[in-house]
């Protein structure tokens, strides 16, 4: 058996939304509906979590997809473009990021050490 503070470190529900951690605004959770490993109720419960807790979870389940990791590539980057728009909104920072036929690059150097890349 597991050590308790193995089985604790493994489990994301000890740190969503607790004082010893800063909890991540944004969630982007999928899940395969055709694994074998891990029940269904499982994503379920970690997407509610901090959504009840009034964080933005984008959750989806896609219907007979395996655990294949670049299936939604696309729909991931626009995604990330949309949080990053709002979130730089009243910053004059130009077009900070791009995602044209899947590259991304920030708008200057100059912005680029502003934003910490």
């Amino acid at each position: 058996m597991a050590k308790p503070i193995v089985v604790r470190l493994m489990n994301p529900m000890s740190f969503v939304d607790t004082k010893a951690t800063t909890t991540a605004g944004y969630w982007r959770i999928r899940h395969d509906t055709i694994g074998r490993d891990t029940s269904l109720a499982i994503p379920v419960i970690l997407a509610k979590r901090p959504q009840n807790r009034g964080y933005s979870v984008d959750f989806a389940m896609p219907w007979n997809q395996g655990h294949a990791g670049d299936y939604d590539s696309e729909e991931l980057f626009a995604w990330m473009e949309q949080i990053c728009r709002k979130q730089w909104a009243g910053l004059s920072l130009g077009p900070v990021l791009r995602l044209n036929s899947g590259a991304r690059s920030i708008a200057s150097p100059s912005d680029a050490g502003r934003l910490g890349f």
